[in-house]
């Protein structure tokens, strides 16, 4: 049997490797391979086409072949509940669906028989295994923060704050603007920047941070989807300092955790009150993707193969 991951165009798919790595341990008689924007006669060599969703007109395309589609986030805007509808309505209907949780899974409301799953973000081994500050220096920036900023205006506010009235720093992972960094750069040194680094050493860097920086916008859909980095710095060990909104909430009650809530305002970020509050850091051992993927029976198709 071969399966065929269709990945799209300028899409961060983490999911993607972690997939191929489970088939590898527990199929690995199975062929798993990755297209970017496959066309029909490459589809017609699968025996499982596994779609990230956008729109998909395709079904009339597959002739026998299981199809997947795995809808691994909610529409962005603008107009971001009309897409949700639209795709309930005009996608193709596959042998099996996806969600990344169950908020998503409701959002779009598909009202078949199709079987479903839910398979939410996992978190890589190598952030487990460079868990704990054992023989790690004293970190070198009060937070560390990964990702992109670019989603809205809180980060950048954030970042301003810091500079205007705090004396804390402020560490960056990943690549951000030419304009946004000399703007900061400029302002002195409380702010850094690591560019881009290879994902296998994004633990280490996280390392050199005291608090990691969870700030999302509280507007659909973001306020409704797992923040992979979250999962991440609690894989670490790092206390979370975040704004409220549902997935957060939500996640810190489950998981039993104790998170720094943000003022809107950003007045409670100062150094006595982060450094004097008792974080409690979620156990998130079962969010290792093997287990998050075995859990969520997204590949219980192949039991019989």
């Amino acid at each position: 049997m071969k399966i065929l991951f269709e990945s799209r165009d300028g899409v961060y798919l983490p999911e993607i490797p972690a997939y191929r790595n489970y088939l590898q341990a527990h199929y690995p008689h199975i062929q798993s391979d990755v297209v970017l924007n496959p066309d029909a006669r490459k589809r017609a060599q699968y025996d499982v086409l596994w779609r990230f969703m956008g729109l998909d007109f395709s079904g009339k395309e597959r002739k026998g072949q299981y199809l997947v589609q795995d809808y691994n986030s909610l529409s962005t805007p603008p107009l971001a509940k009309l897409k949700n509808f639209i795709k309930t309505i005009c996608n193709s209907t596959p042998d099996q669906r996806v969600f990344l949780n169950g908020l998503v899974q409701s959002e779009f409301g598909f009202r078949d028989a199709v079987p479903s799953y839910i398979r939410d973000m996992g978190v890589a081994d190598c952030f487990y295994k460079a868990e704990g500050r054992q023989g790690v220096p004293t970190p070198d920036f009060d937070f560390v923060y990964a990702g992109k900023i670019d989603r809205g205006p809180e980060i950048l506010a954030f970042m301003e704050h810091i500079i205007k009235k705090t004396d804390l720093t402020f560490y960056i992972i990943g690549e951000v603007g030419d304009e946004v960094r000399k703007h900061f750069q400029s302002r002195g040194r409380q702010i850094h920047f690591s560019g881009r680094v290879p994902y296998e050493e994004v633990p280490h860097h996280l390392k050199r941070g005291w608090y990691g920086l969870n700030l999302m916008p509280v507007r659909y859909p973001y306020s409704m989807q797992t923040a992979t980095k979250v999962l991440e710095y609690c894989a670490l060990g790092l206390p979370v300092v975040s704004n409220r909104y549902p997935w957060a909430t939500q996640f810190e009650q489950e998981k039993k955790g104790r998170f720094y809530w943000i003022e809107p305002d950003f007045s409670n970020i100062t150094r006595p009150l982060l450094e004097g509050y008792e974080y409690q850091v979620p156990d998130v051992r079962n969010c290792r993707w093997d287990s998050v993927i075995r859990q969520s029976g997204v590949f219980n198709f192949l039991q019989n193969v």
